[in-house]
């Protein structure tokens, strides 16, 4: 029996506030896990990761496993309507990374999760 559920990230179990000040990235991976978690559980369970209107800053990668990775989406709102903001070095303070880091990893393997419905904005801070 196929099952389907949606995690939005806003709900208070995860806590992204897409406010553009916060970081988002430790509410948003705990969204991509309890999504992995419930795939998990049945060849036939499917998962969404709902990122509602908001400007979400990431200081990190985010990860799912590619044993799943084929039963997750990643959407939002609409494309110019949930925005992910990486910081510029990941959460390193230094400004810039000298290596690019991606949004997202899909770790063990090919999996592949779809994403659809955003922007991606580079985060530019001065102090």
């Amino acid at each position: 029996n196929a099952t389907h559920k949606i995690f939005n990230v806003k709900d208070s179990e995860y806590g992204a506030t897409g406010d553009a000040n916060t970081d988002d990235a430790a509410a948003m991976q705990k969204a991509f896990d309890a999504a992995a978690a419930f795939a998990s559980g049945s060849e036939a369970n499917t998962a969404m990761i709902r990122v509602p209107k908001g400007f979400y800053r990431l200081s990190k990668t985010l990860t799912v496993n590619s044993d799943v990775a084929g039963r997750i989406a990643l959407v939002g709102t609409a494309r110019m309507k949930s925005i992910l903001m990486p910081t510029t070095d990941f959460g390193e303070g230094k400004g810039s990374s000298v290596e690019p880091q991606p949004l997202l990893h899909i770790t063990n393997g090919n999996g592949r999760v779809v994403v659809t419905e955003f922007a991606i904005a580079v985060w530019e801070h001065s102090a």
